[in-house]
C-alpha cells in the first residue's frame, strides 16, 4: 500500500479567496482511496484582491514582481495551514492563479 498526505490550494478568477485542502491519498491492489484531513478557505485581503482583479493589466515588470510576492504570500499561507492543524504533508501542489481565463479560444493562463 502507497500513503501520501497532499496539501492542495486552488484561486481563481472568482476572487472568492484561497481554498486550501489537506488529504491523504491510499493506493493499494488497484484501489484509490482518500480521507479529506481538513479544508479551509481564507477571503484575500483587500490589496492581493485586488492586484489579482487587475493582474491582466500590469505590465510585464508588474506581473513578474506580483508573480513572486503572490507565491511568496501563497508560501505563507500554507505553512500557517499546516501550523494551524498539526499538519505534516508529503506534498504540497498549487496550480496558481487564474488571470487570463478564454475557453472558447481553450486558453488559461
Amino acid at each position: 500500500m502507497v500513503e501520501k498526505t497532499v496539501i492542495g490550494l486552488m484561486s481563481g478568477t472568482s476572487l472568492d479567496g484561497l481554498d486550501l485542502c489537506c488529504v491523504t491519498f491510499r493506493y493499494d491492489k488497484g484501489n484509490w482511496e482518500y480521507d479529506i484531513i481538513k479544508a479551509e478557505d481564507e477571503s484575500y485581503p483587500d490589496e492581493i484582491k485586488q492586484k489579482l482583479a487587475n493582474a491582466q493589466n500590469m505590465s510585464a515588470l508588474e506581473y513578474a514582481l506580483f508573480n513572486s510576492d503572490y507565491g511568496i504570500y501563497l508560501g505563507q499561507r500554507v505553512k500557517a495551514f499546516i501550523d494551524r492543524n498539526g499538519l505534516k504533508p508529503d506534498l504540497i501542489a498549487s496550480h496558481g492563479h487564474t488571470i487570463f481565463h478564454q475557453p472558447g479560444i481553450r486558453f488559461t493562463a
